[in-house]
């Protein structure tokens, strides 16, 4: 555009110097010299460098016009060589103000860009921290929690049911440390199986994890320790898989008699509380619950070695098998009768479980005071049904009992909470010589008595389905 313009405005004043001044050679001694003018804002418009193209081209326009008119010998005069000087000199001048300009103008420009940059990030910062101070005030004001607090609600997880036990944990993880999705996992051998989430959309979560080396429950189960993302954010080590940290906030092993029972895992957690405390006292919830898991294998292993069930306060099935076992030698030993009843509830599928233990309980407590001293009782929960063993007695005392009891049964109507259909029983009373087939067990030799004993005890099981 600088060379149009210096050809266009230098050709004009050319012209005006040919047509209407042609004995002035280029202008020399007027007050205001239009070459030198054009250069100067030619100069001053587009810069040095510019400029001094488009100097050249008008003195070259000029000289040309003042050959044309006839003035070639005053080309090479001082005058004319002094008026070029000058004409290059206040042109250089003008455009070296130019780039100075230019430059500031430049560097202004570019420091209010970053000033602009700076000053929009500062404001989201602002933004920022007064949220973040809005809620730590917040939470300054209204948290009462502590360790000792979640130590409290740790006594809470001293239930002795797997079933209970993790649904607990994860409600302290919610109500103490403000987890927002929590799940737990157990170990079945190179796999991790979920058993427990407290995300509302449980569909979500995966199922079943397969181990893998190189993977976030891979590195926490092998060094037995918590992981979290303070250690992606706050360390470099290359056994973590990065990715992971994209769905698991934190993860913690629960160590059940030394071994890896399982892995509690944090999906969701606020920003604020993702500090050391928290993760300590998350690696210490998973800690109380691998504790709380070792008592109830204490307490499981020593219930099943008692023979009465403590909810319904009658003999475990098999704890009675054993009890049948040792009556049938008895009898066949010292030839003594021997009956058993079995009292069967027809519907017990309409009983809903939350109640199921109450109404055998209640059952199993009419049984209790029909019986003898030396009478023995068991129920069978899952088959529904009770059996009664009773020593010295033959079929027809069975059937009196029987009779009377289920007399009694009846007179209480009982009927589960969820339906107004009453229970229904059916009862029957089985003699050894009964299911003996008519055989008399009578004249069993000592020798051939344990096995004869054993036969009798199988026939015995399969015959009354327990």
């Amino acid at each position: 555009m600088y060379l149009i313009e210096s050809l266009i405005f230098s050709a004009l004043i050319a012209s005006i110097n040919y047509f209407y001044y042609p004995l002035s050679l280029l202008f020399i001694g007027d007050a205001a010299n239009p070459y030198q003018i054009l250069s100067i804002c030619m100069s001053v418009r587009y810069g040095s460098t510019k400029g001094f193209l488009s100097f050249a081209i008008i003195i070259s326009a000029s000289l040309a016009v003042g050959a044309l008119n006839g003035g070639s010998d005053k080309i090479l005069a001082n005058d004319s060589i002094y008026f070029i000087f000058s004409v290059l000199l206040t042109s250089h001048i003008a455009g070296q103000l130019k780039d100075h300009q230019d430059y500031q103008y430049n560097r202004l420009k570019s420091g209010h860009e970053k000033l602009s940059s700076d000053f929009e990030k500062c404001a989201l910062n602002c933004l920022m921290l007064e949220d973040a101070n809005k809620e730590l005030t917040k939470k300054i004001v209204t948290r009462f929690q502590s360790l000792s607090t979640v130590y409290e609600a740790a006594k809470k997880l001293e239930t002795l049911e797997y079933d209970k036990l993790f649904p607990a944990v994860l409600q302290i993880l919610e109500s103490h440390i403000n987890v927002k999705s929590s799940l737990i996992y157990t170990r079945e051998g190179n796999n991790l199986i979920l058993k427990s989430s407290s995300d509302k959309n449980k569909a979500d979560a995966d199922k079943k994890i397969c181990l893998s080396d190189g993977t976030l429950f891979d590195y926490a189960i092998k060094n037995k320790m918590t992981v979290s993302l303070l250690n992606n954010l706050l360390s470099d080590n290359p056994g973590l898989n990065k990715e992971d940290f994209e769905k698991y906030a934190v993860v913690s092993p629960i160590i059940f008699n030394d071994q890896i029972y399982g892995i509690l895992a944090i999906k969701e957690l606020s920003f604020d509380n993702l500090n050391d405390t928290s993760v300590r006292m998350i690696s210490m919830v998973a800690e109380w619950t691998g504790m709380c898991l070792n008592k109830i294998n204490n307490f499981t292993q020593i219930e099943s070695e008692v023979p009465l069930d403590h909810n319904i306060k009658c003999y475990k099935p098999d704890h009675l098998k054993q009890l049948i076992k040792s009556e049938i030698y008895k009898a066949i030993r010292y030839k003594l009768e021997l009956s058993i009843c079995k009292i069967n509830i027809i519907n017990h599928d309409i009983i809903p479980e939350n109640v199921k233990t109450s109404v055998y309980f209640s059952i199993g407590y009419i049984v209790k005071n029909s019986i003898r001293e030396i009478d023995v009782y068991g129920a069978c929960m899952q088959n529904g049904c009770f059996i009664i063993m009773l020593p010295v007695t033959d079929i027809k005392g069975a059937n009196i009992l029987l009779t009377r009891l289920i007399s009694e049964i009846n007179n209480f109507k009982i009927k589960p909470y969820h339906t107004e259909e009453e229970l229904r029983f059916e009862a029957g009373a089985y003699s050894l010589t009964e299911i003996a087939g008519g055989r008399s067990l009578e004249n069993v030799s000592f020798d051939k008595l344990n096995e004869e004993s054993y036969n009798m005890y199988q026939k015995v099981i399969d015959y009354i389905k327990i």
